[in-house]
């Protein structure tokens, strides 16, 4: 019923004629509401009445001058005998209307009409099909800590029942944007269709400016789906002339002042971000950071938005040319193109690949644990290029190397052939009969250990 109180309202404010009828079709060419504020065309009306409707009172006796029709409610069972078009404007009432509880259209035309002005955004309420002023000075909220006990007050408000197929929505906007601005080297320079579009201004400091209200999804103890929001891109051509970009979502921070979040969530949720599904371009660009932009972990939850970060994160170094893992503010693992250095990368020498860096409080080390890879596994580290017969390998053995020596026996080789093993508590040194020994001490032929300081055999 309220819906029919505002368009009495405005009807009345206007203090323009209404012609409303179901006795035949309306066409652009009727009379309906002349509007005075430039060459518009014409508005037109058609509501549940047989008879034209006036009412030229003023505001305070407008609404009980309103003809019971006009709020008359109206229930249909049977399709219309023809389906509105909405392709122009001519024939967007060359339809069956006495399904409607009213049909307004409003033409506008003239390059002048809705104003030219050189900077800003000029907006004319009084140019729309329907113009509601709403003004509330009442309201309560219980709490002053939350939003708990709180009225809501509406200008147009909604009930909808869907008990059939198919969807049912409080509001369809059908928008076809057919024109462009001449000379545009930008397309934010051409004409824009939208759905939905205002601004939400504050008048003192504290109060809540939400510009899309809460949307609330309840399953009320039933097994449903629920998406918040759903946007269907269908793009065809990407040639992205006057930089035309398509964007699932962007949010612009146009004040002074940073925002605190771009991004905010909170409640019981499996997966916080998934893209798994999408099918990315060349670079397979998932996320895309710039130089120093950090990943933090560790983080202090707040309300709202963390409130404290720490001192741990990812980040693309530009100083170091490479990624950073900064763990307590030190930096743990520098990754480049060139090396791998761990703990401090500038301690590193110049052309290392791989560093460790211990401090006089820390222990310097590294481990190579083969112990998930079962009984005959073997733990290897090399030096040197595995075709070379340089090559130095330090090996714990699991059965699989050196011979077959055994579990938990280790082996320093060279060139493939060990020189040092050590299995249980035995050390052992290569049996070198003839040739120049490789260290300063060798077995003989009688398994005696000589302290070779000569070149030669071993004798």
């Amino acid at each position: 019923m309220k819906k029919y109180v505002i368009l009495g309202l405005l009807l009345t404010i206007s203090n323009q004629e209404v012609i409303a009828q179901t006795t035949r079709l309306i066409v652009p060419t009727d009379a309906g509401i002349q509007v005075p504020f430039g060459t518009v065309g014409d508005v037109l009306v058609a509501g549940p009445a047989t008879s034209q409707i006036q009412d030229s009172a003023g505001l305070s006796g407008g609404v009980a001058n309103l003809p019971s029709a006009l709020l008359a409610q109206k229930s249909s069972s049977t399709p219309p005998s023809s389906i509105c078009s909405t392709g122009s404007y001519a024939s967007g009432f060359s339809c069956d209307l006495s399904k409607l509880n009213y049909a307004v259209g409003n033409n506008i035309t003239g390059a002048t009409t809705l104003g030219q002005p050189t900077t800003g955004y000029l907006v004319n309420p009084n140019m729309s099909s329907i113009y509601v002023y709403f003004s509330n000075a009442s309201g309560f909220n219980n709490s002053t800590s939350s939003n708990s006990g709180r009225t809501n007050g509406s200008a147009i408000y909604v009930k909808a029942d869907a008990l059939g197929q198919g969807d049912t929505t409080v509001l369809f906007g059908n928008v076809f944007v057919n024109s462009a601005r001449a000379g545009a080297t930008s397309f934010l320079a051409n004409p824009a269709g939208g759905i939905i579009g205002g601004q939400v201004l504050a008048g003192q400091a504290g109060v809540y400016l939400e510009p899309l209200g809460d949307m609330n999804c309840n399953d009320q103890g039933f097994d449903v789906a629920c998406i918040g929001g759903v946007f269907n891109l269908n793009r065809s051509v990407s040639t992205g002339a006057l930089g035309a970009t398509w964007l699932g979502l962007r949010v612009q921070s146009q004040g002074s002042a940073s925002i605190d979040a771009a991004f905010s969530a909170s409640g019981n949720i499996n997966v916080g971000y998934d893209i798994s599904n999408a099918t990315l371009g060349t670079n397979q660009a998932a996320t895309a950071l710039s130089a120093n932009q950090r990943i933090y972990g560790n983080v202090t939850s707040g309300t709202f938005f963390p409130s404290a970060l720490s001192n741990s994160y990812l980040v693309y170094s530009s100083g170091a040319s490479g990624w950073q893992v900064i763990t307590a503010g030190v930096t743990n693992l520098t990754v480049t193109n060139s090396y791998v250095g761990v703990v401090n990368p500038s301690a590193v020498n110049s052309g290392d690949r791989f560093g460790v860096v211990g401090s006089a409080s820390t222990q310097l080390g590294m481990t190579l644990d083969n112990s998930n890879s079962g009984t005959t596994a073997t733990t290897v580290f090399s030096i040197g290029n595995n075709t070379s017969a340089s090559e130095v390998q330090f090996a714990l053995n699991g059965g699989g190397f050196s011979g077959g020596l055994g579990a938990n026996a280790f082996a320093i080789k060279l060139g493939g052939t060990s020189m040092i093993t050590m299995v249980g508590t035995t050390v052992g040194l290569p049996n070198v009969a003839v040739g120049t020994p490789v260290a300063s001490l060798c077995i003989d032929g009688s398994n005696n250990i000589i302290k070779k300081t000569t070149a030669g055999s071993c004798i």
